[in-house]
């Protein structure tokens, strides 16, 4: 019996791999059996048909009736592990003979080395060729290269079992999951629900195995060793892929002075939008688990638009009244005119305008009330003098203070839907010697 392990020494596996629609379906690979001339031919030819014991991680033992069995056994584990599209085609390279197995030390990337045991090499187009115009950029990615990560050990049975499971029942087995103690070191922000959660045990578990936490009860630290209950593969992969994907590119934002806005106001002109970089990277996963990614190349894919923020200019007018009235708002609609209205009187004319809409004083004066009232909402009153007085209603944010002077056209709120109110608006009332009056008939622009 030949008995093969697998350190540094290397059974290596190609792998042809085919992204669809761009890729050229690969030739099957060359039998084996075929003509036998040389006596290493003859060695070659009947070493792959005697039975094989393949051993995983030490201890786990599958038999496999011949060579061609047990490439249709990890073909299989391969292709339901490398999830997708991918089609493959798994070829056994060397005969078993130590003089031709090749040794392989690979760097899987920056910060990560690994001896690989088992190395399948791809063919592929390179991520770049993907790009055209009807190109989606948003998660793509080929796979260059997979390495089986757990120790293996070969064998050659000069006799095997009587019965061989099918490679599909041994597939099966192989990929089953396996639960091992594993040594984890806390990290900022963890907590023991939080660690039983990730590695899907229980609380109770978890503090069985760690004892002292639950008995004192010890405070978490930083790079604390915690003994766990890890579930991992039978067969571990580290898989490569090369990626295109998008990643925001904020917008700048532009401040224009304006001479139309008073002092201290902001109003945004255009609210701009982000953009996208198209980043190009090469990822390790481990068992589905990144622990390397390095950006190779960004680019401008969609530019970002800046957003515009006017800033007032405007001198601030003069404190107290200019003796006439002008409309609260730039822009509006009459939604509810001053009398009769439902049955009863309307106090004052209602203004729709979007929340957020600047409210002007009428006219100056000193702030009265200025909070919360009732089916007002958010309200704001103005004395004038001569007892004249205005008062604005249901407003989002109010800016002015009681007590404080105002000037004609003064920012005094932010319209809104406080109160008792059917939609975003505003409601202004007139009031003159005690009684209510149609603001319409005061305004004079």
């Amino acid at each position: 019996m030949k008995k093969i392990k697998y350190g540094l020494v290397g059974l290596m596996l190609a792998l042809s791999l085919t992204c669809i629609a761009c890729q050229k379906p690969t030739s099957p690979p060359q039998d084996l059996g075929g003509q036998i001339g040389s006596s290493r031919d003859q060695e070659a030819y009947s070493q792959a048909n005697k039975a094989l014991a393949l051993k995983l991680n030490n201890h786990e033992t599958y038999y496999f009736k011949d060579q061609a069995s047990l490439i249709e056994t990890l073909s299989l584990v391969l292709k339901a592990r490398l999830k997708g599209d991918t089609r493959f085609t798994l070829t056994l390279k060397g005969d078993y003979s130590p003089m031709s197995m090749i040794k392989s030390q690979t760097s899987l990337g920056p910060s990560t080395k690994q001896d690989l045991v088992m190395t399948i090499q791809a063919d592929h187009q390179p991520v770049y060729s993907l790009r055209a115009k009807s190109f989606d950029p948003v998660n793509q990615e080929i796979i260059t290269r997979v390495a089986i990560h757990s120790p293996l050990e070969v064998q050659v049975l000069d006799k095997g079992p009587l019965e061989f499971l099918s490679p599909q029942a041994l597939a099966k087995e192989i990929m089953n999951m396996r639960t091992q103690d594993q040594t984890y070191r806390v990290q900022a922000g963890d907590t023991m629900s939080y660690i039983a959660s990730k590695y899907q045990m229980s609380l109770a578990a978890l503090y069985d195995l760690n004892p002292t936490y639950r008995s004192a009860p010890r405070v978490l630290q930083i790079n604390d060793a915690l003994l766990i209950k890890a579930t991992t593969p039978k067969l571990s992969l580290m898989v490569v892929t090369d990626q295109v994907y998008t990643e925001n590119l904020t917008r700048s934002i532009v401040y224009k002075e304006d001479l139309g806005l008073y002092q201290g106001l902001k109003k945004i002109e255009d609210q701009g939008a982000d953009g996208l970089n198209l980043v190009y990277a090469k990822v390790w996963t481990l068992d589905d688990k990144e622990v390397d990614r390095q950006v190779l190349s960004r680019e401008v894919y969609q530019k970002p638009r800046d957003q515009v923020i006017l800033i007032g200019t405007k001198p601030l007018p003069k404190t107290g009244p200019a003796g006439f009235y002008i409309d609260p708002l730039e822009s509006y609609r009459l939604t509810s005119k001053y009398g009769p209205r439902w049955g009863t009187s309307h106090r004052g004319i209602d203004m729709a305008t979007p929340t957020g809409t600047p409210v002007y004083a009428s006219d100056g004066g000193r702030v009265t009330m200025a909070g919360w009232y009732g089916s007002y909402g958010y309200m704001v009153e103005i004395d004038h003098g001569a007892g004249q007085r205005t008062r604005y209603a249901h407003n989002s944010r109010l800016t002015v203070q009681v007590g404080q002077r105002v000037g004609q056209g003064q920012v005094i709120a932010l319209s809104g839907n406080t109160g008792n109110s059917t939609g975003p608006h505003l409601h202004f009332e007139l009031i003159i010697k005690g009684y209510l009056v149609n603001p319409y008939d005061y305004f004079t622009q």
